[in-house]
Formats: C-alpha cells, sequence, structure tokens
C-alpha cells in the first residue's frame, strides 16, 4: 500500500481505497475498508516513529551498516527453527 503521507485523512482514505479497488483483495465492506485503513495508518506511523528514531541514532553515529550477509543467516536461522 501507499506510503506516501497525503494532505488529510480523506485525502489519505482515498488513496487507500483507490489503491484497494486495483488490487486483488476480495471486496471489503465499508465498515472493513475503513478498519483496514486505520491498521494501515497505524502501521505507517509506527513505521516513522521507528525510522525517526534510526535516523537520529544514526546521525549520532550511534549506528553501523547492515551486514547483508549477518542479516541473511539469521532469516534462514529463523526460517529453519519455524520448519518452513
Amino acid at each position: 500500500m501507499d506510503t506516501q503521507l497525503h494532505a488529510n485523512d480523506f485525502d489519505s482514505f482515498y488513496a487507500f481505497l483507490s489503491e484497494l479497488r486495483t488490487s486483488e483483495v476480495p471486496t471489503l465492506s465499508p465498515e472493513e475498508s475503513v478498519q483496514k485503513f486505520r491498521e494501515s495508518q497505524q502501521k505507517l506511523r509506527r513505521f516513522q516513529e521507528l525510522n525517526d528514531i534510526a535516523n537520529k541514532q544514526s546521525l549520532q553515529g550511534l549506528s553501523k551498516p547492515i551486514c547483508i550477509e549477518e542479516l541473511l543467516e539469521r532469516v534462514e536461522q529463523r526460517v529453519a527453527q519455524q520448519g518452513l
């Protein structure tokens, strides 16, 4: 879904509905659409909060570059533990 912030909630909801209509998601009731929109907005806010924290830490020199090999190894270990 779109992660761009819009001018107001109505514009955001309209953009959400437009994407929902063109996706292969089954048709939702109006109530379900509103609920899905609220969930997506909460996820977006949480992502932005965590991203702001990461940016501040990076500016303070408290972060390090991501080692892709280590990251992939950890993902493979988790997948193996879950039996996938």
